[in-house]
């Protein structure tokens, strides 16, 4: 049996992992279901997950002594909205998968089981890392990805390079996959600036600096 073969056949799976996910939305790195459930799939396979931060796991297929660690990677959290499409499996709650990190989680699930099954085959080790916090909805100065990299995620064993795929159903047909050369995926970078102003009244503009004003012309400027 082919891999292409292998993923057909787990297709059931797959859909069912998605769809208990989809129904059991978290947000954050307050995951405790989703970790329970993903943990239990990986353990179900023979594989040992570690859960390194709060709602962040990680489990290791193949020896790293053997060669090199090539590293998949992928989000696990909700975002803080109602579902209102009627589907027979839609939230439970007031969190909803709305942006396919269900969708991403089985199918690193169904990509674990194929992985398993190859194990003897791999010549050197795959790292399957389940984040959290990817939206950044918590309270928190980082966010899931770069609390999993203090943690160690990209060590012990060391990765070499690693991958992530994320759904685009608006842009491309079902079983297609896109790439294209350089940066895959865009990046959040927080910068603070501080706009000092003068007070006056509003009678009186020509006498006051305007903070709202000249902030404006940053942002439209950027």
């Amino acid at each position: 049996m082919t891999i292409l073969e292998e993923a057909r056949a787990l297709e059931g799976d797959i859909v069912a992992d998605r769809r208990w996910l989809h129904e059991h939305p978290e947000i954050g790195f307050d995951l405790p279901q989703t970790t329970a459930y993903v943990a239990e799939r990986l353990r179900e396979i023979g594989l040992e997950p570690e859960e390194i931060v709060p709602g962040g796991l990680v489990a290791t297929v193949g020896d790293p002594s053997k060669g090199r660690c090539f590293m998949l990677r992928a989000d696990m959290d909700a975002l803080p909205l109602r579902e209102e499409t009627g589907l027979p499996f839609s939230s439970r709650n007031d969190y909803m998968h709305a942006c396919g990190h269900d969708a991403h989680t089985a199918m690193l699930l169904g990509a674990a089981r194929i992985l398993k099954a190859r194990e003897a085959e791999l010549p050197g080790c795959v790292k399957l890392m389940f984040q959290p916090d990817e939206e950044g909805t918590a309270p928190d100065e980082i966010c899931g990805n770069e609390a999993m990299i203090n943690a160690g995620v990209l060590e012990n064993p060391h990765v070499d390079a690693a991958t992530a795929i994320h759904l685009m159903p608006f842009d491309y047909r079902r079983g297609e996959i896109a790439t294209r050369p350089g940066t895959g995926f865009s990046s959040i970078d927080d910068i603070d600036i501080v706009v000092h102003g003068k007070g006056g009244h509003g009678s009186r503009p020509h006498q006051l600096v305007d903070p709202f004003n000249i902030a404006c012309h940053i942002f439209l400027g950027a």
